[in-house]
């Protein structure tokens, strides 16, 4: 399509917008960020080393293994790539690397529980607007950010408990540590038409 139409279908829906009688819901495309999300999830597992989990069952108990073991949190090249996902909510006052190292009492970004500002970083870089996802260092906050936003015309995610649906990649499932089961599960949905 020709940038002229491109303008011309633009105009088309700026000018029909302005004529609605009642808001038109954001044009945020939730099953592309869906996809996104999966994108940039499995690019910053390439960026950790892949590394997989292995469980399997011994002597009755659950034995963990990691096989090869690539890149861990506290590791120099993991450095930056966890500060990244801090500095997206505003955290950016760590010692460096090597001042980590040097001294105990640093403040290092590997130091502090980091898998909601994780999901926070591939949301965002997966292109959820603000306004639909509000990334924080705690997981609870903005799951209930996610659950009052729900009921919203232009909600891209809605929660679903685990007994009425399946989970798929790139969906955000929560529980609590507790074993609890939290009606928190998410998955995008296509935007609302007006």
């Amino acid at each position: 399509m020709s940038n002229r139409r491109i303008a011309g279908a633009l105009f088309v829906l700026l000018a029909l917008a302005a004529c609605a009688e009642r808001p038109v819901p954001s044009l945020v495309d939730g099953p592309a960020i869906w996809r996104n999300s999966i994108a940039v999830a499995e690019g910053e597992w390439q960026r950790f080393g892949g590394q997989v989990v292995h469980i399997r069952e011994e002597d009755g108990g659950e034995v963990r293994a990691i096989d090869p073991v690539r890149l861990w949190e506290d590791d120099y090249k993991a450095y930056e790539p966890l500060r990244e996902y801090w500095g997206l909510i505003g955290v950016d006052d760590f010692d460096s690397w090597s001042d980590c190292y040097s001294d105990f009492g640093k403040r290092c970004p590997w130091q502090l529980p980091w898998s909601a500002v994780f999901i926070s970083y591939v949301l965002i870089e997966a292109g959820a607007p603000p306004s639909v996802f509000e990334p924080d260092a705690e997981h609870w906050d903005y799951v209930r950010f996610l659950i009052r936003r729900s009921k919203q015309p232009d909600a891209i995610f809605e929660p679903r408990t685990i007994d009425d649906y399946r989970p798929v990649p790139g969906d955000i499932i929560c529980k609590t540590r507790a074993g609890a089961d939290a009606p928190c599960r998410r998955r995008p949905r296509e935007p609302r038409t007006p």
